[in-house]
């Protein structure tokens, strides 16, 4: 924070006594759902390890990082689609904001008559780890305009404002009036407080009401109002004798010089480190994992005319010839499985903003005072995606008249909104169910507040808090349960969202002349541009990709007394675009004696979209799940009539032995010898028989019989 030597005033040290004298007002501890405990630090003004928060000037941050690209307001204006890194960020919603400072400035420069502009900056630069945004605008509202009705009314209107006399029981009720950021929780406080504060303002009005006789005496003297007449005019110094006490105090604090520097970050790469339920959750797959699963999915054959275990393709005659009148075309319902993908995302941003006023509260004599507050928050906010997708399989044989034979499949794929139990058949453990979710999300933040009264004191506060957000989250994605977006279908689009139960500085903002709060907000939205599945025909050793839901698609039959299939359903793969928009609401007063002013900046980042998979990966399956289903089928006992044996079969999953066993039981199947050695499942019918041999491939601590 800058400083500047200046010699107080009476006013100034009564504003003072009254802001040390007070105390903190301790405001209620968080008690939304999901908050982490806050924890307060010592006074600081820089965060180590951030980017943009060290508590130095932005010239020499941006020495430190170092210049990329540069772009300007223009350009963005025109093209506000900017690539970083892998993300596409869409400045849309920051140059729509009319909150955003070059907007104010903007529509502040339309009113000269009311306003002095004297800085109006915006750079955007890229550097090595993201993008900086910062933005400058210092204002002077001209003497005696927010006494003007219709020029407070313009000013207001472009999003500036004037301090206002407030009566005293009025900010004595501000300290009971929750949501109010003068409250304080604790009664016993509020009390201290409040009778603290009412003995103050009884000496400031003496102090003020002597320095302000004092500019009358001097008016009154003549040689006196003659320096004065020369330095500000007769017509100045005329109106200015012609005011009431009050009017004086107004005019004295709106006419200062105000400075507003704002400044954000962007980061380039993702990040799930600070936001640990998010990380807590194991979504993507492992190295080995990812590894050994692209092991149990053969590659395509040359020509797609190998087969696997079976010397001939499909088509093939079934033995010595059989007159058939006409085909004979059976259907058989597989099943319905849940597969389930999923990805963590986390952005680490950073923000920045200082206010400062420079008033003369000694009005035609020589002293100021200048009044900082200093805000800022470097915030993570962490995404966990889980997209299940529900599969049916239909299995078609055909006997054709000429006695030859074919057969396929017909897949129906659907993401969906899962129920626990739909997880659990996906094959997760219980503790990443997470009650069903699709979305799960946190905010983590190390936020703090600094204020500065010239040549009296300054004071501070530094907050580390977190909290997951997800049942706070707006329509389509409220409590994070929500059917994710099939391909071609309607966005899913959330409304912009204020988190305005969740002050990041964990309500210990409040010095009572002066206070902040810093609310997190967010707009994300959600779009499908595909989802595909690989069918393996594990007799003519062809792959398909499976792009469009309920299509037939062919499959060998092995040439074999059985007429035996093998089909192979694996690898979801959900192409999503997934979009961020994250803000800040920042919440300021500032108490002047008895004249307050309020100041409510919402500000919104640039607007990041991840492609998911991230980075083109062509694998989407969720860590520890189901990734591949295996289709044991006869063909010729289809048409004999008895039940057809299916094997499903979890090969493209690491699943571990609690997994296994929760899985079985799922399907109907007992423990008979539980204990922490060995497994004994006991399986009600042949299907479910044959689903436990499958598997517990890999897993000899696990048995698998028939019987109830």
């Amino acid at each position: 924070m800058k400083r500047d030597s200046i010699k107080p005033s009476i006013f100034v040290l009564a504003v003072a006594a009254f802001a040390l004298a007070v105390p903190s007002s301790q405001a209620a501890a968080q008690s939304a759902p999901g908050v982490i405990s806050p924890r307060v630090n010592a006074q600081q003004r820089n965060l180590p390890g951030s980017v943009i928060l060290r508590g130095e000037p932005h010239a020499t941050t941006m020495q430190r990082l170092g210049v990329v690209k540069l772009h300007e307001l223009s350009a963005l204006r025109s093209n506000p689609q900017v690539t970083l890194g892998t993300a596409k960020l869409d400045f849309t919603p920051m140059l729509n904001n009319p909150r955003a400072l070059f907007n104010v400035a903007q529509k502040l420069r339309a009113l000269p008559q009311d306003v002095e502009v004297r800085t109006d900056e915006t750079q955007v630069t890229e550097v090595q780890q993201g993008l900086v945004i910062h933005q400058l605008l210092d204002y002077q509202i001209l003497p005696g305009k927010c006494n003007d009705p219709s020029a407070r009314a313009q000013l207001e209107a472009a999003g500036v404002g004037c301090f206002q006399s407030v009566p005293i029981s009025e900010r004595i009720q501000a300290f009971s009036t929750l949501g109010s950021p003068r409250y304080v929780a604790d009664a016993g406080k509020r009390q201290h407080a409040i009778a603290v504060y009412q003995e103050k303002v009884k000496q400031q009005d003496i102090e003020i009401n002597g320095h302000i006789a004092e500019l009358r005496k001097q008016l009154a003297d003549p040689a006196k109002r003659r320096q004065f007449v020369a330095k500000f005019g007769a017509a100045e110094v005329d109106r200015v004798g012609r005011l009431d006490d009050d009017q004086i105090k107004g005019e004295m604090i709106n006419s200062g010089e105000q400075r507003v520097e704002q400044t954000l970050f962007v980061p380039k790469l993702d990040n799930v480190a600070r936001t640990p339920e998010i990380g807590a959750m194991k979504i993507a797959p492992d190295e080995q994992e990812v590894a050994h699963l692209r092991q149990l999915i053969p590659a395509p054959a040359a020509g797609g005319a190998a087969l696997m275990n079976h010397p001939q393709a499909a088509g093939a005659a079934l033995g010595p010839a059989v007159e058939l009148k006409k085909s004979v075309k059976t259907d058989k319902d597989l099943g319905t499985y849940i597969y389930l993908t999923g990805f963590t995302l986390g952005k680490d941003y950073e923000w920045s903003l200082d206010w400062t006023k420079t008033i003369n509260p000694c009005y035609f004599f020589s002293c100021s005072l200048t009044l900082e507050v200093d805000l800022y928050a470097g915030f993570s906010y962490g995404f966990g995606l889980r997209f299940p997708i529900q599969t049916h399989l239909d299995y078609q044989y055909t006997l054709h008249q000429d006695s030859s034979d074919s057969a396929g499949v017909v897949v129906d794929f659907v993401p969906i909104n899962g129920s626990p139990d739909q997880y659990k058949a996906a094959g997760l453990g219980n503790d990443q169910i997470f009650d069903g979710k699709e979305l799960v999300a946190q905010v983590m933040a190390d936020a703090g507040m600094n204020y500065d009264l010239t040549g009296v004191g300054s004071d501070g506060i530094g907050v580390s808090i977190g909290k997951d957000f997800t049942e706070g989250l707006p329509a389509p994605f409220t409590n994070g349960q929500f059917a994710p977006p099939a391909p071609g279908t309607q966005d899913l689009n959330g409304a912009q969202i204020i988190f305005d139960d969740f002050d990041l500085l964990g309500g210990e903002g409040n010095y009572d002349v002066v206070g902040g709060q810093i609310f997190p907000a967010i707009d994300v939205g959600l779009h499908s541009d595909g989802l595909r599945f690989t069918l393996i025909d594990h007799v003519t050793g062809r792959q398909t990709s499976l792009t469009q839901s309920g299509g037939f698609t062919p499959i060998g039959v092995a040439d074999d007394k059985a007429r035996n299939v093998h089909v192979s359903l694996a690898n979801p793969v959900y192409n999503l675009g997934f979009e961020i928009t994250p803000g800040i609401d920042a919440r300021v007063f500032v108490d002047l004696a008895v004249w307050s002013d309020y100041w409510d900046w919402t500000i919104w980042f640039p607007q990041v979209s991840v492609e998911l998979p991230p980075g083109g990966v062509d694998f989407g399956c969720h860590a520890h799940t189901i990734c591949s289903r295996d289709f044991y089928m006869q063909g010729k006992t289809v048409l004999d009539g008895p039940p057809l044996v299916i094997a499903q079969a979890p090969r493209g999953s690491l699943l571990t032995t609690a997994q296994v066993l929760n899985d079985l039981k799922s399907s109907g199947c007992k423990d008979t010898m539980a204990n922490d050695v060995e497994h004994m499942m006991l399986c009600p019918t042949p299907e479910t028989l044959a689903a436990c041999k499958a598997k517990v491939q890999g897993h000899k601590e696990i048995g698998c019989g028939q019987g109830k």
